[in-house]
């Protein structure tokens, strides 16, 4: 999706969730993402 580790790492400060569990907000901004190119491509259409 265009993300890092470190993005990711960054990301996971802001959310740490709770250990042994799945981190929900986490998985829902991941969800939410688009690939950077494919949204510079349809800028680029439009």
């Amino acid at each position: 999706m265009g993300f890092t580790d470190d993005d990711f790492d960054e990301v996971l400060k802001e959310y740490p969730g709770r250990r042994n569990y799945k981190n929900s907000t986490l998985y829902k901004l991941a969800g939410n993402s688009i690939v950077v190119n494919v949204l510079e491509a349809i800028f680029k259409v439009c």
